[in-house]
């Protein structure tokens, strides 16, 4: 008895300390329109340069530590790997308090005649402020083309949790703010020509919106844009 107890308790602290794995989903409900790269929290960007000396558009962003890498995860061959790449602070996500608001949104830019992509992987990873991977939440659907919509931005395909993942991201990280959001992309062999694809985490806020955050940099452009307007205005009325 003494043995299956030993055992049963080895199993659950196995469960435990294994991070999630599961389904990210494609939300056909939501659209997310507007969202050009660097308006809004960008966390993977890929362009095939040549960097894995193949046609595979790959990337991915991952906690070091307090620090990052681009170490990817699910066997992602990666390589593709743009600055732009960052991990993002769920609290910085102004607004989201729960796992079921998070969304990916994943956006194409495919400049010549075709202007399709097909994603092959897609994940979205959690990780406490110390960089412990706390979850790692996949696309396991088949592969998808993606069709852009006019220009870079203007029209992102949305992923969200199914029901068991957003419960599972609750309980690993109970105060959602302060974890870490991190990602990785992946298309087939030859289905990506010209522009930089890229990968955004947003929140739902309700009905079929995807609220697009913009990045701090962007704030503080409309923050002096909006400044800018009150002094016009108030020297008018003088």
């Amino acid at each position: 008895m003494k043995t299956l107890q030993l055992l049963f308790a080895g199993v659950v602290t196995g469960f435990i300390a294994t991070p999630a794995s599961g389904n990210l989903v494609l939300n056909t409900a939501l659209t997310a329109n507007g969202t050009g790269l660097g308006a809004v929290p960008t966390v993977v960007t890929v362009l095939d340069n040549g960097e894995s000396a193949n046609g595979i558009e790959s990337g991915c962003i991952s906690a070091n530590g307090a620090g990052s890498n681009f170490n990817c995860l699910n066997g992602l061959q990666g390589g593709d790997n743009q600055a732009i790449n960052d991990l993002i602070v769920a609290g910085s996500l102004s607004g989201i308090t729960s796992a079921s608001q998070l969304a990916l949104v994943v956006n194409i830019n495919e400049p010549g005649g075709d202007q399709s992509a097909v994603l092959t992987d897609l994940y979205l990873s959690l990780y406490s402020p110390t960089g412990v991977l706390l979850g790692n939440h996949q696309y396991l659907g088949p592969d998808l083309t993606i069709t852009q919509g006019s220009g870079l931005g203007s029209a992102g395909t949305v992923f969200t949790l199914d029901a068991l993942e957003q419960l599972a991201i609750n309980a690993e990280c109970p105060v959602l703010s302060q974890c870490r959001i991190g990602a990785g992309v992946q298309f087939a062999d030859g289905t990506t020509d010209g522009g930089p694809e890229s990968v955004y985490v947003s929140f739902v806020s309700g009905g079929n919106t995807i609220q697009a955050v913009p990045e701090p940099a962007s704030l503080v452009l409309l923050g002096i844009g909006l400044a800018a307007f009150g002094a016009t205005r108030r020297r008018k009325a003088a």
